[in-house]
């Protein structure tokens, strides 16, 4: 703050005028001389203004007259108006995401293209896929024992047919020899309907190569209005 001050002395009847800083009005009176200090106001409220002014966040030019409560930006006149529109550009893009949503949520689902549903259908599929191929080695095996089980029960029926054949031929033969070649007859035909060598099981030692799945939900805390009705 800048304080003009004069001083008038009426010593000898010369005048001292001086300037000083800093200081109040202050009236000395004594017996040969008279003080008067004075303020120059007007410097004072140029400076007190100059002071006071706060500029504009955006341009930093101009000074602010406004504050804005979501960014504490403080804006002049332009700089409000420009920063109302830029907010005002901000609510279309809510506005246009918002629409965006609402279609999908009121139309119906389609169930079959949701992609849990396809993920399950995928699951289902490739579970599939593991059964046949499983199956398909297994029927292989089982087509390999039974022409094995084939060919020994051949070999055993033609050493068969040669004792028969011989029996009958030479009429060597008693109701021990037909009973016994009785037995082992049926005992061929057992085996060749329902092999007692070779059978099938599962595997309950080997851990699931398929693996089971569920349907799982999880459950988020829901949004809360807050008590003046904003998300």
């Amino acid at each position: 703050m800048y304080m003009s001050t004069s001083i008038t002395s009426y010593h000898n009847g010369n005048n001292i005028h001086l300037v000083l800083a800093g200081f109040v009005m202050i009236v000395v009176i004594g017996k040969a001389s008279s003080v008067v200090l004075q303020r120059d106001f007007a410097t004072e409220d140029v400076l007190m203004a100059t002071v006071s002014k706060v500029q504009c966040t955006k341009c930093v030019k101009n000074s602010a007259i406004t504050a804005c409560e979501g960014c504490s930006s403080k804006l002049c006149r332009r700089c409000f108006n420009d920063h109302r529109q830029d907010l005002s550009k901000e609510l279309d893009n809510v506005v246009y995401e918002h629409d965006m949503l609402k279609e999908p949520l009121e139309t119906p689902n389609e169930n079959d293209s949701h992609r849990l549903l396809k993920q399950i259908d995928q699951w289902k599929k490739d579970s599939i896929d593991k059964v046949n191929q499983l199956a398909d080695q297994c029927r292989t095996d089982v087509v390999k024992l039974l022409d094995k089980n084939k060919a020994e029960l051949i070999d055993r029926f033609r050493k068969m047919t040669s004792r028969v054949r011989k029996g009958q031929d030479d009429e060597d033969y008693d109701e021990r020899d037909l009973s016994k070649w009785m037995a082992a007859l049926k005992e061929l035909k057992d085996e060749l309907i329902k092999p007692s060598n070779f059978f099938v099981e599962e595997d309950k030692q080997q851990p699931s190569w398929i693996q089971k799945i569920r349907v799982c939900e999880n459950v988020p805390e829901q949004a809360q209005l807050k008590d003046d009705g904003k998300w």
